[in-house]
């Protein structure tokens, strides 16, 4: 079942920390942001009216914001806001096996040519939250905060956003949700996000890679 309460606490928590940015309470607050939006992510994976409410509470906006929070929280931002911007099917694993390329500007429905379960009804399409991202400047972010780099130290895999390189890892994340849409593609393209994506997949941390 949704947990529409939770999702409630986890929107205030973020919406402290963006208020909080550039206070002397920024810190704190942002990295309790940042564990909201680790949470956040784990609750919208397991249920699409998570995934409805946290959108709904203005969540994909507020994740954004974070995304140039100091800190870990910046990473953990970006991922989260991937997960709003993800489309889920109704697979073995949440994840659509298809190839979900939407053809908005050509006026032609997604391409569903897949793998296994290639017959799994899509559950959530967050095509229109990804186009809504457009205006508010969500390629320049991404951009910018993938071209941090891999760690120089590799974090744990049970908390692989747990130092500076953890910055690029969540941007990658965030990368794969909005290249669903095709017209995010050219932009994402121009703006450089290639090279740094594949330095992620040469990166010597495997947390790095799998992404």
């Amino acid at each position: 079942a949704g947990q529409a309460g939770a999702v409630r606490e986890l929107i205030q928590a973020l919406r402290a920390g963006t208020k909080a940015l550039g206070t002397p309470a920024g810190a704190a607050e942002g990295e309790r942001a940042g564990a909201a939006a680790d949470a956040l992510s784990a609750l919208v994976f397991a249920h699409k009216g998570n995934h409805g409410e946290a959108v709904r509470r203005g969540g994909p906006s507020l994740l954004l914001a974070l995304s140039s929070a100091p800190g870990v929280a910046r990473g953990r931002a970006l991922a989260a806001l991937g997960a709003l911007l993800e489309d889920y099917c109704a697979s073995s694993t949440g994840a659509c096996p298809f190839v979900a390329i939407h053809y908005q500007a050509r006026g032609l429905e997604p391409d569903r040519r897949g793998h296994s379960d290639v017959n799994a009804p899509l559950l959530v399409d967050a095509s229109a939250q990804r186009l809504a991202m457009i205006p508010q400047g969500v390629v320049d972010a991404v951009a910018e905060a993938v071209r941090q780099g891999v760690s120089d130290s590799c974090p744990p895999s049970s908390d692989p956003f747990a130092n500076s390189g953890g910055v690029a890892l969540g941007a990658a994340i965030a990368i794969r949700a909005l290249a669903l849409s095709h017209v995010l593609h050219k932009p994402l393209v121009e703006a450089g996000v290639i090279p740094h994506l594949v330095n992620l997949r040469d990166s010597k941390c495997e947390v790095e890679r799998h992404w």
